[in-house]
């Protein structure tokens, strides 16, 4: 037996050992990581083997956990990584393709009816998502780890997280902050359009400035009306055919801002600006700036861009410009201290940003 057998088979049994089934949680971190160390072991596996085998862990449990967790663009790249590998053929590979689209038309329909009825009964969602296949709407119902589920007298009730996350939300020392990032085809709200989306939802103690919980993240590509200019495609990486057939998950990102206390962003004004042309109430909503909102300059920080702050801070030597990466760069700043001792998030919380189109409330 070749070695690359051997350690094939050492993997899938890790990969067994660890996977989350319906009878236990499973690790579903370790097991994404042993899958995709099996990815990329695929191609030399395949010259080892005739044809695509019928199971085969690493490919199978991979698409698998990232369907439960919502992570279908991820899914999609496993899938085309295994056909290039050569353990799909074209019809299996077509198969899994319309099996991803499918499990995600579901789980979109069914969001829709849940941000209009939350905690409504299995059977009644059901009954009331329409224009999806069922069969893929009942294996998203029975296996996904996303939605929230609550049985009582034999009855099991669901919700979307960020409805839970909203009902739990009642100390009154937290405050729900969004911190969001855009990546554009420009500088220009008024012409431009957003290519990449990414927001962090966490809770935020409003005494100490402490982050208490990361509640949830969101990353959306998405395709403009026109080609992104190179010079753009320079700074953040992003392509037109890596935004090609993608959107933004409005509803979703719709309901994590409503429920939001406070949105924050690294220079505000901008994204706020490109955030408005999509979800308009957003100009009404409190927003905090991490480039004004902190006395960078009295700290001895000679420059506010996030990579520099960043670098001063030991979080990071480089920057991506990707709109999730930023995002997480964000709020591991704001939770470093300042010389007293203090979080930034606790300064930045004191310090709203007004702007000229917001309604005031008398």
């Amino acid at each position: 037996m070749s070695a690359i057998f051997n350690i094939f088979n050492k993997l899938n049994k890790n990969i067994e050992a660890n996977r989350p089934t319906s009878a236990q949680e499973g690790d579903m971190e370790r097991t994404i990581e042993l899958c995709e160390q099996g990815i990329i072991l695929l191609p030399m596996y395949m010259n080892e083997v005739e044809e695509p085998p019928g199971q085969l862990l690493c490919r199978d449990v991979l698409l698998r956990c990232y369907l439960t967790t919502d992570q279908f663009e991820l899914a999609r790249e496993a899938a085309d990584s295994v056909f290039k590998a050569g353990a799909y053929t074209s019809e299996q590979h077509e198969k899994a393709a319309r099996g991803i689209d499918d499990i995600e038309s579901a789980r979109n329909a069914l969001a829709e009816v849940l941000i209009k009825t939350p905690g409504i009964s299995i059977e009644e969602a059901e009954q009331q998502v329409s224009g999806t296949a069922s069969a893929s709407l009942k294996w998203y119902l029975t296996h996904s780890r996303v939605l929230e589920r609550k049985t009582e007298n034999g009855l099991t009730r669901i919700w979307l997280p960020e409805q839970l996350m909203d009902q739990s939300h009642t100390d009154p020392s937290l405050v729900k902050v969004a911190i969001v990032d855009v990546e554009t085809t420009g500088m220009s709200k008024d012409e431009d359009e957003v290519v990449e989306f990414g927001l962090i939802v966490c809770l935020v103690n409003n005494k100490t400035g402490e982050v208490e919980k990361v509640l949830t993240e969101l990353n959306n590509l998405n395709e403009p009306s026109f080609s992104i200019p190179p010079g753009v495609t320079r700074v953040h990486g992003i392509t037109d055919e890596d935004v090609r057939g993608k959107s933004l998950d409005h509803p979703k990102i719709e309901l994590l801002l409503e429920q939001s206390d406070l949105i924050v962003a690294h220079n505000a004004s901008f994204d706020r600006g490109f955030v408005a042309r999509y979800f308009p109430f957003v100009k009404n909503k409190p927003w905090h700036c991490s480039v004004k909102g902190v006395n960078w300059k009295q700290y001895g920080f000679a420059s506010k861009k996030l990579i520099s702050l960043c670098q001063a801070h030991g979080l990071a030597q480089t920057q991506s410009h990707r709109a999730l990466d930023d995002v997480k760069l964000t709020l591991g700043l704001l939770q470093q201290k300042n010389p007293e001792g203090t979080p930034y998030f606790l300064e930045l919380l004191d310090k709203e940003i007004q702007f000229a189109d917001k309604k005031r409330v008398y």
